[in-house]
């Protein structure tokens, strides 16, 4: 398991740790952005957030691993009820 660190404005100090099955060295890392967009959504209220957003992606020690774009899908999920008559 892998650390990182990730933000969407550019700042390494407030910036978010998150573990990663993929190490940057050998992946490419925007298979590490992908999970970083997950773990933003899922933990850190990105859900409100007006997608695409550009995120910033470090390694602990502060080295840049790069700067991505991402987007988020949307699969509509319906839920039904019975009315009464």
């Amino acid at each position: 398991m892998n650390i990182y660190r990730y933000n969407t404005d550019d700042d390494f100090e407030n910036s978010y740790e998150f573990k990663c099955d993929f190490d940057c060295h050998d992946r490419d890392p925007g298979f590490i952005a992908k999970q970083a967009a997950d773990d933003y959504h899922s933990e850190h209220d990105g859900w409100e957030c007006l997608w695409p957003i550009n995120m910033t992606l470090w390694l602990p020690n502060g080295t840049l691993i790069g700067k991505f774009e991402i987007d988020r899908e949307f699969d509509p999920v319906f839920l039904a009820r019975k009315v009464e008559e």
